[in-house]
């Protein structure tokens, strides 16, 4: 679904950083959190693209990820003690060292990589945002995508030939795996226990 197919609001979103696939999705939902994964591998481009030595781009990489990995670590933290004044004060330091990160690459000159840390850096702390209210979000789209994979390599095989009714049980069953492992389960039992289970084939 494209995000002008969707007409309602979402609570949250989360999803890569790029500009306007972020902009779309600031329209429809609530707060946007931008994925952790693409946000540090997206940094590491701009400072491969930037000719930096690779230990000098492992070097800011690994600090972006500690500082988010502190946030991350703090929510989960923070989340089991109720300490949500302790976890607010976590959020405004993480935007400080990801401000101050900012700065000292804008002096080194690298302001691509610098600038989209920046703009980045409010839309990386929702997921901690929301942990204050005690709602709890993903920080990466990374389930998403491992599902996209998935259904992609089922249903594109050469010589595979799908009616829509079968393409609609196909993902059904990927989004149940994916994303409710009882109601997968029983599914599991109910469709292909042996017992239960008839194969038709139509030869032409």
């Amino acid at each position: 679904m494209t995000a002008s197919q969707f007409k309602g609001k979402a609570n949250f979103a989360v999803s890569d950083n790029e500009v306007s696939l972020r902009n779309a999705l600031l329209e429809k939902a609530a707060n946007y959190q931008a994925c952790v994964r693409h946000c540090v591998g997206d940094v590491r481009f701009y400072l491969w693209n930037a000719g930096l030595p690779k230990e000098v781009r492992k070097e800011i990489a690994s600090k972006l990820l500690g500082i988010l990995e502190t946030l991350h670590n703090s929510v989960n933290k923070h989340l089991a003690d109720k300490d949500f004044e302790r976890l607010k004060w976590r959020i405004s330091w993480t935007l400080l060292e990801l401000d101050k990160l900012s700065g000292e690459l804008f002096l080194d000159g690298l302001d691509t990589v610098a600038r989209f840390i920046r703009n980045a850096a409010n839309y990386l702390v929702t997921f901690a945002r929301l942990a204050v209210k005690e709602t709890c979000i993903p920080i990466t789209n990374n389930l998403v995508e491992r599902l996209m994979g998935e259904i992609a390599k089922r249903v594109k095989h050469k010589w595979m030939h799908w009616s829509t009714r079968g393409l609609e049980n196909l993902l059904n069953i990927l989004l149940a795996r994916y994303c409710n492992r009882g109601v997968y389960k029983e599914m599991k039992e109910k469709y292909l226990n042996p017992n239960n289970t008839l194969i038709q084939i139509t030869t032409t």
